[in-house]
C-alpha cells in the first residue's frame, strides 16, 4: 500500500455510535443524485409539497416496504410522527392506557426506566413486575411466573439498551395479551415476530422513523 493509500485508509471515519450511523455508499450516492433531480418529479425532494401525489407515492412506498420488511399483515399500519422516541413515552399511555388506567414496565435499562415517570405524570398506574435497577441493569429482568398479564393495558419493554449493552432476543419477548415494545435502536437489526407486538416505536435519528400499530 502506497503513502497516499495509507493515508486514506487511517483518514477515513467510522461510525460505531449507538445513534446514527454510517451508510452504504450505493444509498448516500442515490440521496447525492435525487436531491436535485428525482427521475419522478424532475425536482428535489426538498423542493416539492408533502401534499402532493408525488410525495404520498414515497411516502407509501416507504411505508409498505417497512410493512413487508418486518413481515405485518394488514391489520397492522405504520405511522410516521414528528418527534422522537422519548415523545413515545407519554403518547403511548395516552392512547392505549384508557381502559384499566394500569401499565407494567419491565425495567431494563435507562430508557425503560423513564417512561415510568412519563405515565405517572399522566395519571397511569405503573407497575414495575421486573427490573435489575439494583445492580445497575447488568442483566435483564423478566416477568414473574404468576405475572397476570390481564391486570394491565399492555406490558412496556425496551428491546436493545444501548447504554447498558443488553438485548431482549426473540426467544426473550414475553407471551402477554398487549405488548408495546421500544426498539429504537435495533428495529430491523435481527429477526422478530413482530405479531407479538401490539405497537411498536422507534425514532428517526437512530435507525428508522416508525410506529407500527395494531
Amino acid at each position: 500500500m502506497g503513502k497516499k493509500e495509507w493515508r486514506d485508509y487511517f483518514m477515513t471515519t467510522y461510525n460505531f455510535s449507538a445513534g446514527p450511523s454510517s451508510l452504504p455508499t450505493e444509498v448516500m450516492t442515490q440521496i447525492t443524485q435525487e436531491l436535485t433531480k428525482n427521475q419522478a418529479t424532475h425536482m428535489s425532494i426538498l423542493e416539492i409539497s408533502h401534499r402532493t401525489p408525488q410525495f404520498e407515492n414515497i411516502l407509501d412506498e416507504a411505508k409498505a416496504s417497512l410493512k413487508s420488511l418486518l413481515d405485518l399483515p394488514d391489520n397492522y399500519k405504520v405511522m410516521f410522527l414528528s418527534g422522537g422516541g422519548t415523545t413515545q413515552f407519554e403518547m403511548v399511555p395516552m392512547n392505549l392506557a384508557t381502559r384499566l388506567k394500569k401499565i407494567a414496565i419491565l425495567d431494563s435499562g435507562n430508557f425503560a426506566h423513564k417512561p415510568i415517570g412519563a405515565a405517572e405524570a399522566l395519571n397511569v398506574t405503573v407497575d414495575v413486575p421486573g427490573t435489575t435497577r439494583s445492580i445497575k441493569y447488568r442483566e435483564l429482568p423478566h416477568l414473574p411466573a404468576q405475572f397476570d398479564d390481564t391486570q394491565y393495558d399492555y406490558v412496556h419493554l425496551v428491546t436493545n439498551n444501548t447504554i447498558e449493552g443488553t438485548t431482549y432476543h426473540q426467544e426473550d419477548i414475553p407471551d402477554v395479551q398487549h405488548l408495546v415494545a421500544d426498539m429504537s435502536s435495533n428495529i430491523l437489526a435481527e429477526p422478530y415476530d413482530f405479531k407479538k407486538f401490539d405497537l411498536i416505536f422507534a425514532g428517526a435519528q437512530k435507525i428508522w422513523g416508525l410506529l407500527a400499530l395494531h
